[in-house]
């Protein structure tokens, strides 16, 4: 997927993600970030007042669609790849099940040691684009 920034030019190739998300843990936050978006007002006592901002600009339905990754392993290195505008494809059973565009990602300590957000870094997707493959997943996405 190619990034337009100016009508008629391309300046950035947007990257793919594939994202395994097929255990229980990640089938759970799944459930409770994606198929269900999250209330901004929810989690604004662990942003900063920049972040609240810029969520709300983004999201001005005030429900974001969140997705994370702990900072084990090689996790550092890929979420420092990631960008505005990238597709994460979300798998399990060896199957892509879900996509989604990244909108924004935070770095937040705070975020991850609340119990339903158990990750340190975590990206954003754009409510237009989440959607299971076949499936609805919130009202108003087509």
């Amino acid at each position: 997927m190619l990034k337009e920034t100016r009508p008629n030019t391309i300046d950035v190739m947007s990257r793919i993600i594939l994202q395994p998300a097929g255990n229980k843990d990640a089938s759970d936050h799944y459930n409770d970030t994606i198929e269900n978006p999250v209330d901004i007002s929810t989690i604004a006592s662990f942003l900063s007042d920049e972040d609240q901002n810029v969520l709300n600009e983004i999201y001005p339905s005030g429900s974001c669609y969140i997705w994370g990754v702990t900072p084990g392993g090689s996790n550092p290195g890929k979420w420092n790849r990631i960008n505005r505008g990238d597709v994460t494809l979300f798998a399990r059973n060896n199957k892509i099940y879900a996509s989604a565009v990244t909108t924004y990602k935070s770095h937040n300590k705070e975020l991850a040691l609340d119990s339903i957000f158990s990750i340190l870094e975590l990206y954003l997707m754009d409510e237009s684009s989440c959607a299971a493959l076949g499936v609805i997943i919130a009202k108003g996405i087509k």
